[in-house]
């Protein structure tokens, strides 16, 4: 149903940062730019889904800023549509 062969992480170009992620069964994907590794939250970016993958494409300054997806998703265990915070999967250190 789904496919995808493109890049999936955070790509870095002189100009941009742009952030993929393979979530199919999202209903809908943010991203939380924080200060620090404990907050404060700075900035919630909303990222567009297309075959799967949800990605956006921002400024130059999103490098080193800490993150996580806020992933809108249903829960089978719960039975319910949840709102997760999720680590990248594809991050590098």
């Amino acid at each position: 149903m789904f496919a995808y062969t493109g890049p999936l992480g955070t790509i870095f170009s002189e100009e941009a940062v742009s952030m993929y992620l393979w979530a199919p069964t999202a209903q809908d994907v943010c991203v939380n730019f924080y200060d620090g590794p404990a907050g404060p939250l700075l900035e919630t970016v909303q990222l567009n889904e297309s075959n799967g993958v949800w990605s956006v494409t921002g400024p130059r300054n999103w490098e080193n800023r800490y993150y996580l997806y806020e992933v809108t998703v249903y829960h089978p265990a719960t039975a319910n549509i949840e709102k997760c915070l999720a680590t990248d999967p594809y991050a590098r250190g």
